[in-house]
This record gives structure tokens, sequence and C-alpha cells, in this order.
């Protein structure tokens, strides 16, 4: 098929100009971008190079994972017209670049798993099946295209075969499969290429979350012993939680998880976060059970030896032929035994409770050396031009790399900018506690984080201040804005420039924390080669922290408030998804 957008009278406007203008100009409202230069398609269609040139600007502003948040998010992702539209527009481009590349392979994903019949979900897809969902994308596909490669085959059925998430990992099938894409160069634009990765995307995603749902249900499963056997929390700081997270709030997580949304349907769910899971329960149920076994052992030996004595002394006042004495020493013996398994039970109870703060203390430790070990190291400042609207540039702004920020660096700021207060860090109240009050200003619900992941999450907030300091502090009207670290884009939606210019909206501290740690997370990646991932890791483990108490908040809030928390944590989880590809 093809919408190449070709001249036409006033009177006669093509039904496709119209669907993209419509598509683009919600782009551009959605993620502050350049306006259209019309405002209907009769004008459209008097100017169509202007129009195809900004539509062309407005692809170069838009990344795979934002166009894939959109569309998960908006009425667009419904419609199947503007889905076949847009990707005829991307696969009519002569030059196609690694970003087209990836919006095609991800709305062909999406157009399929949304227009393909109920059974196909259910049971075995073949090439013919998706290349007839497809049809009216890329027309009719020949046999000889459809032929099956060998080693897509065995991909697939590698994928079949895996009977666990873990298992999924220790055969690097998500990686075989972005190799096989990535190896076909340009090939991958072939008709019969384009049907097969497709395919490869809705098996791969599909099995995906069936081996979810049954490692989730196996962490359930683990949990409910635990609570059996009188534990009431787990360390799931592997999961990105906490190091006694309670036993029921993991619980809940699992059951979130297990609830199949459709906003969802097309990205990566955590599924590294739910094997990490299952392995922190795993390791607690085993320790439990170990730590049963040894009192059950100690309790007998106890009691073995307490018979031993028992009879012995019940023999000595036989012999003495005075049943008085023989009960009056039997009870002592008794008696003082049982004092000592009791003792021997507190005992180790209170071993355990030593051990387990020697652990929080040397973690502590751990943080308090790592903290120490990146002061005594200095990022050059970078030049970071806000981009608010093409048409009018502004200053550029000095900021700190967000990679390895220190309160010890030097940081370029606006000559009339005020020192920041410092400010106590709280802890997170309950939300289910607080679920009629709405936190406003004073009131932080952001969660605890390591002392060097706060460090470096203030000063991007620092610098993204920076960044907003030429706007007026506006509490109504806010857009979303592009700030530039270096090369690298950074997109704040308006929650997130709201939360920054008006500290009184409900949400503030905790917006503006996540809008820092997604800037923290995009730059981490980009140094991911010369740090190993360190600092990645500690990013997206920030990142995923907020995204869940952003997740525990929404319950809470209602109205404007939840519809602002949901975009900010759909928006945090997308750009960590999408870093971890």
């Amino acid at each position: 098929m093809s919408v190449t957008l070709t001249h036409a009278p006033e009177s006669s406007v093509p039904a496709d100009l119209a669907k993209l203008l419509s598509i683009y100009t919600q782009f551009a409202d959605h993620f502050g971008l350049e306006p259209s230069p019309v405002h209907d398609p009769a004008a459209a269609a008097r100017s169509l190079t202007q129009v195809e040139q900004w539509m062309d600007r407005i692809d170069q502003n838009i990344q795979t994972y934002q166009l894939r948040l959109l569309t998960q998010s908006s009425a667009l992702g419904d419609s199947g017209e503007k889905i076949r539209v847009l990707l005829g527009r991307y696969l009519d481009k002569r030059v196609k670049s690694a970003a087209d590349r990836g919006k095609i392979d991800f709305l062909l994903a999406h157009y399929f798993g949304a227009q393909a019949p109920k059974g196909f979900h259910t049971r075995e897809v073949s090439l013919a099946d998706v290349a007839e969902v497809l049809l009216p994308i890329i027309g009719r596909v020949s046999r000889i295209e459809l032929e099956q490669n060998p080693k897509l085959e065995e991909l697939v059925t590698a994928l079949a075969d895996s009977r666990s998430l873990e298992e999924l990992k220790d055969r690097a099938i998500m990686d075989r499969a972005r190799s096989f894409k990535a190896g076909l160069g340009n090939d991958y634009l072939l008709p019969g290429n384009l049907v097969a990765c497709t395919r490869l995307n809705y098996l791969l995603r599909r099995r995906c979350s069936e081996l979810m749902k049954s490692d989730l249900a196996t962490i359930e499963a683990d949990l409910d012993q635990l609570a059996m056997m009188g534990e009431e929390s787990v360390d799931c700081t592997a999961a990105n939680l906490s190091a006694i997270e309670p036993v029921a709030s993991v619980k809940e997580i699992c059951h979130r998880w297990q609830a199949p949304r459709v906003s969802e349907y097309g990205t990566e769910t955590p599924y590294a976060q739910v094997l990490a899971l299952k392995k922190a329960v795993a390791r607690a149920l085993r320790k439990a059970e170990s730590a049963a076994r040894g009192v059950a052992e100690e309790s007998e030996a106890m009691n073995t030896n307490l018979e031993a004595q028992s009879n012995s002394a019940t023999a000595d006042a036989a012999a003495s032929l005075d049943p008085a004495a023989v009960r009056r020493m039997f009870e002592a013996a008794w008696e003082e035994k049982t004092s000592q398994l009791q003792a021997a039970l507190v005992s180790a109870e209170s071993r355990q409770a030593e051990l387990a703060e020697k652990v929080r203390t040397l973690e502590s430790e751990i943080e308090v050396l790592k903290a120490e070990l990146e002061l005594q190291q200095e990022t050059p400042a970078l030049a970071v031009p806000v981009v608010v609207d093409p048409a009018e540039p502004e200053e550029p702004v000095t900021a700190a790399s967000p990679q390895e920020i220190r309160p010890e660096v030097a940081l370029d700021k606006p000559a009339d900018a005020p020192e920041p207060a410092a400010v106590a860090e709280p802890e997170v109240p309950e939300p289910a506690k607080h679920a009629t009050r709405m936190p406003g200003s004073g009131f932080n619900p952001s969660p605890q984080l390591p002392e060097a992941v706060r460090r470096s999450l203030d000063l991007c907030i620092k610098q993204i201040e920076a960044g907003l300091a030429h706007l007026e502090k506006s509490k109504e009207r806010v857009g979303a804005i592009n700030l530039t670290f270096g090369t690298l884009p950074v997109p704040l939606s308006a929650p997130e420039v709201r939360a920054f210019l008006d500290p009184e909206i409900p949400f503030s501290s905790l917006i503006r924390d996540a809008a820092a740690a997604k800037t923290y997370v995009l730059y981490a990646a980009t140094q991911k080669a010369k740090d190993k991932g360190q600092n990645l890791a500690s990013a997206v483990g920030a990142a995923q922290t907020l995204a869940n108490t952003i997740e525990s908040w929404l319950n809470a809030a209602n109205g404007a408030d939840a519809t602002m928390l949901a975009q900010v944590r759909t928006e945090l989880s997308s750009v960590v998804q999408q870093t971890s590809n």
C-alpha cells in the first residue's frame, strides 16, 4: 500500500492526508513540538511540500519509546486505520533511518496484536496467518517470500520450549531475537522479513507473558509458606525493593503484575524484576526452612537428653523405694530442661536478629564507601541547551553530567539562582493510611533512597531547575518541554514541568524526583560502556523504586491527580525499559 502525498486541488483532499495531519498534530501537542503550519486538510493539500517537511521534523524529534508510549496511552492505538496510515508513511520513505525501522517494527507488532482474531492468541501462529492480517499494510506476500528461515524457526522452537523466565534468560532468547533482526540489515524491509519479524515479536511477548504469570504463581505459593512459618518480611533488594519488604506487600505487587492491562500490550513487562523477586523469595524460604530444621533438631536433642536424665533420676528414686522422691526428682528435671529449651529458642531468635542488624550495617557501610570513592573523582560540565520552541531557541544552560553528579562538583547556574535549602529526607508513608489526605506543600511522599543516589537525583533536579529558570512560574498553562544534555534529548512532560514551576501542587516532590530519575537513567545509559553499567544499574533501581511508589499512590489519588501520576509513572517506566533493551 502507499500513502505518498500528492498535490491535489482544494476540492479533493486525500483521506490519508487528513489522517496524517491529525496524527502529527497530536504528536506536536503531546510532546511540545513545532505546531502544524496549517490547520485544516484543505490548506494542507495546497501546501504539501511544507506539510511533509514539518512531519519530517516531527519524526526526527520523537524516539521509538515515545511513539510506543503515546500509542498505548491514547486513542491512537485503538485506531487500526490510523496505525495503517502511519505505517504507510514510514514504509514509503525513500531513506529509512534506524529510528524509522524501530518504529515500523513496533507499529507492525501493535497492529497485528490489535487486529488479529482472538483465536490467534491461544494457538500456533503461522507466517501465513501474520501475512493475512498485515495484508492492508504490506500487500500480498508470495509463498516463496514466506519460506521459513531455519535460524528463525530454531529461535521460535527454543522460545516455546522455555519453561520459566530464568530459562528464557539462560538461553538468551531476547538477545538472539534482537540480533536476528539487526542481522537482516536493509533486507529487514522486504515483505517476507516484515512478516517473519512481526510473528517473532508477537510469539516472544506472548510466551514471556505466560512465563511471567507462572513465575508469579510460584512466588505467591512461596510467600504463603513463609507466612505460615511466621516470617513477616523478605529481603527484596535484588528486585529493586526494600531489604525488609513485608510479605503482604510483595503479594500485592504480584497480584498487580498478574492483572493484564490493555495499555501494556507491546511493552516488555519487567521480566528481570520478576525473576529477581522469585529468587529472593525462594532464598528466604530456604533460609526459614533451614532455621526451622535447626530448632527442631536442637529440641529433639534436648528432649532425648531430658528423657535420659529423667530415666536415671527415676531409677535412683525407685531404688530408694520412695514414690514421693521419684515424683519430685522427675518434676525438677522436667522443669529444668523445659527452661533450657525455652532459653535456647530465645537465644536463637536473638542471634538471628543480631545477624540481620549486622547485614544492614554492612550494607550501609558499603554505600558510604562507594560514595567516598565517587567523591574522589570529578566530572566536567556539559553544555545543556534547553529546547522549548524550535522557532525561539533559548540560551544554553550548563549542567553537570547526571551519570556521576556529586555535591562536590562545581555547577554553573544562573547568577540570580538562589541556593537550595537543605531538606531532610522524610520517611515514605503508607498510602492506605493517607487515602483522605492528598500530599501538598511541605509533604514529601518520595521513597528513601541510598545516599549516593539521592545526591545524584538532587543535582539532576538542580540542573532541570536551571534549565527551566527562563520560564515564568505559571500555575495554569504548562506544556511539555525537551531539554538536551549534550546530544542526549530528555523530554519533560507537562506534569513534570508544572511540578518544577509550582511546588504547591500535590505530589510535586515525587514528580520532580521522577523527572530527575528519568534524566539520570537516560544519561547513565550513554555511559554504559565506560562504567560497565554500574551507574545505569543504580539509576534504573531508583527509577523503578519511584515508579512503584507512584503506583501505590494511584490508589489514594483521584481525578486530575491520578491522571497526572499515571502519566509520570508510565513515562518513567518506559524510559527504564527503553534503556534496558
